[in-house]
């Protein structure tokens, strides 16, 4: 049980986030399942099912919040400095402060 509930979020967090990242502002989930960017369909579909109205009542506290969190984010700082954030690690941010 554990395992599934760790897969599902970090799957649905996953789409929100890539969502915001395409420029999405509204991180509903219903909203994302149309605005996901081209290319992830397959993810699209996963995350409608995911988040059907059954499941999606038993957990609303819980996704409302990611999706407060995600919208939040400030993508211009998460990106500047040309620092992919989808790469991240503290090796990669030390050379990417010393590099010219």
């Amino acid at each position: 049980m554990r395992r599934s509930s760790r897969s599902y979020a970090q799957t649905v967090t996953y789409a929100l986030l890539l969502t915001r990242f395409s420029g999405t502002t509204t991180l509903g989930v219903d909203a994302v399942v149309v605005t996901l960017p081209r290319g992830h369909n397959l993810l699209s579909h996963t995350l409608k099912i995911l988040t059907d109205a059954q499941a999606r009542a038993e957990i609303a506290v819980g996704i409302d919040l990611l999706e407060r969190s995600i919208a939040a984010i400030d993508i211009g700082r998460l990106t500047e400095g040309g620092v992919d954030p989808w790469l991240y690690s503290s090796a990669e941010q030390g050379s990417a402060a010393t590099s010219p």
